[in-house]
């Protein structure tokens, strides 16, 4: 399957010159794209009928590539279009809307319960409890009145010395109210018009189904153009294991290995085994694992295997080539008194 990261990247550039900006030269960039944005549908068709249904900034896969000025910033930012944001943000409040709902019914509930309960009746304690609070009403009702022909007394003294100085510290509150309101409507005013200078300065580009329809050339070689014999990537692995003895392939079906830049694309493991369960068997089981570090990883096993066993016992040194017939070279790669690559 002669497609890589590369080839892809490519499918983007052209892609992105053709809608936005011309971004032929801009390979880097592109990559970074590519890399942060890039996904793998679990349901292509329906991720088309979405784009069908909605315009662009309006589907749950729509981003904005701020592009990088290289002069303030020299990275590329993700953000979510503004239309998107507002609908995330709707139907948020209307899912707490409805949680709050269902909290105020359960409350109803409980107070009609509380309702229904009655208190047994208790004429005696209630008579008692009314002569109690008759008598506490008349002491309380005594002490009030004298108390409040003290208070009376004192405003009397002190009401003429307190307004003056009341009505200035509410005038010196209601000014420091008034200067801090300004102040903050100023600066909210003075950060509006800064972002909108910085929107317009800004060249964002708009990644929509680009995201899942270029890595969709792995598993359909024919929308990108390629030759019509290529098969997709899951078609390639049944075709390799199909070709290998019959008693090993259950284990091989076992121990899907995957390696490289490409193997980090959003969702390609879910995908990968979701294509292959439909051409394997059912009675074989599938097992697909990615590596933590699939860019070196290949290089890493081929290291500790060359640590375990001497590369000669691997290779054909170049005299030996041009000494020997290529059958004799083969052989001892294959079945040589060394053991060969394959026992």
């Amino acid at each position: 399957l002669p497609i890589g990261g590369r080839h892809m990247v490519n499918m983007l550039k052209y892609y992105m010159s053709y809608r936005q900006y011309n971004l032929m030269d801009q390979t880097d960039l592109l990559r970074d794209v590519f890399e942060n944005l890039s996904f793998l549908s679990l349901d292509f068709e329906q991720d088309l009928r979405e784009a069908q249904r909605k315009t662009s900034g309006r589907r749950g896969y729509d981003r904005d590539f701020v592009l990088p000025d290289y002069q303030r910033t020299h990275k590329g930012e993700i953000r979510i279009p503004l239309a998107l944001q507002k609908e995330i943000e709707k139907e948020e409040l209307r899912k707490r809307q409805l949680q709050q709902g269902e909290v105020e019914e359960e409350d109803d509930d409980d107070d009609d319960e509380d309702e229904d309960f009655e208190a047994p009746d208790d004429d005696e304690e209630e008579e008692e409890d009314d002569e109690d609070f008759a008598d506490e009403n008349d002491s309380s009702a005594e002490k009030a009145k004298k108390k409040r022909k003290g208070d009376v007394a004192n405003q009397d003294k002190n009401g003429s010395d307190n307004d003056g100085n009341d009505v200035d510290d509410d005038d010196e509150e209601e000014e420091s109210l008034e200067e801090k309101r300004k102040r903050l409507l100023k600066q909210r005013a003075e950060e509006e018009r800064k972002r909108r200078e910085q929107e317009e300065e800004e060249q964002i580009l708009r990644v929509s189904v680009e995201r899942f329809t270029v890595p969709e050339v792995l598993f359909r070689p024919l929308d990108a153009g390629l030759q019509p014999n290529l098969v997709g990537l899951a078609q390639a692995i049944v075709q390799s294991v199909e070709s290998c003895p019959f008693p090993y392939r259950p284990a091989l079906y076992q121990t899907i290995y995957l390696v490289g830049g490409v193997s980090r694309l959003q969702n390609l493991k879910p995908r990968l085994e979701q294509e292959l369960r439909t051409l394997v068997p059912t009675e074989y089981k599938l097992a697909v694992a990615i590596s933590d570090s699939p860019i070196d990883q290949a290089w890493l096993g081929a290291r500790t295997f060359f640590m375990q066993q001497p590369y000669s016992k691997w290779s054909v040194s170049r005299h030996e080539w041009e000494a020997t017939s290529k059958h004799k070279a083969y052989s001892k790669l294959l079945i040589g008194s060394h053991g060969g690559c394959y026992f």
